[in-house]
């Protein structure tokens, strides 16, 4: 049986090798004879497994769905062969919109509202007893059984509204409250009364989407872009301003003053960091040099 599949693995070898797909390296290793022909392949993987998704249930192990593993740049060519296969139909935007659902973090639906209380109050009275008794609390095991069953599909969530945001489909009015997806690209997408309450949106691209009436109550926007700063407000009438070359600092002229603004690290926001003064008359016009 080894002498067999041996021979059986050397036979693939040389059909990959005679099908143009693959080559061989200096120290004689199967390799791809270009970077897009891998790129295909890992896009046909996701394809399968998201044509193949039920949908009702998901897979218990989450880190084994390949769509799950890393998040894909927005311009790779692997999100480009992905889009081209969700416009030909061969899976449909509910496929995707069930991954973004499955994200949320929710409680076990086997956890009934009176076991829960039950299950408080034998958690309290152990606590009571073990600070009678000086004794260290123990891990709760059934605790961590209802960790587990709680899937993190963070991941492929943020994957899939990237795609569906990539191929100009519109979010108006869907809910995703509680919905995970970090790091998700959602620029230039149609978010009108969309339902984004509780979610993780953190790190989230927003940069030219339309938002009109979007709910974000209690979201994690934390380095969320929005691609715009909020207003700065001054007490006395500007008179002029200007951005430096590289828009990291603004100059904004306040009567007889210059307030210096500069942006923060994270580039959400300016910050004051100066003011000049000890000109004479009102100032009509400032540049930096």
């Amino acid at each position: 049986m080894i002498a067999q599949k041996e021979a059986f693995e050397g036979k693939l070898d040389e059909l990959f090798v005679s099908s143009s797909l693959m080559d061989r390296d200096s120290d004689a290793q199967l390799k791809f004879v270009h970077r897009s022909v891998q790129e295909y392949l890992i896009a046909q993987v996701i394809v399968n497994e998201i044509t193949n998704f039920p949908e009702t249930e998901f897979p218990s192990q989450p880190q084994n769905c390949v769509l799950n593993q890393k998040l894909l740049a927005h311009h790779s060519q692997v999100i480009e062969f992905i889009q081209d296969a969700y416009r030909s139909s061969k899976f449909d935007a509910q496929a995707l919109l069930r991954l973004v659902k499955a994200s949320k973090v929710t409680k076990p639906p086997q956890l009934e509202e009176e076991k829960i209380i039950r299950n408080l109050k034998e958690e309290k009275t152990k606590i009571c007893s073990n600070k009678v008794q000086n004794k260290p609390l123990q891990p709760d095991s059934h605790h961590e059984e209802k960790t587990a069953l709680v899937s993190d599909f963070s991941l492929a969530a943020a994957n899939a509204i990237t795609i569906l945001n990539i191929s100009k489909f519109d979010f108006r009015e869907l809910n995703f409250s509680e919905v995970s997806i970090p790091e998700a690209y959602l620029s230039h997408g149609k978010f009108e009364s969309t339902n984004f309450s509780g979610a993780n949106l953190a790190g989230v691209n927003f940069t030219k989407a339309w938002l009109k009436d979007t709910d974000f109550t209690g979201a994690n926007l934390s380095d969320t872009k929005f691609g715009v700063l909020p207003d700065l407000k001054f007490d006395k009438t500007i008179r002029c301003c200007e951005f430096s070359q590289n828009g990291q600092r603004l100059a904004v002229a306040l009567g007889r003053e210059i307030v210096i603004f500069e942006k923060n690290p994270a580039e959400t926001f300016f910050r004051e960091t100066r003011t000049i003064r000890g000109h004479n008359n009102a100032i009509d016009s400032i540049s930096f040099s």
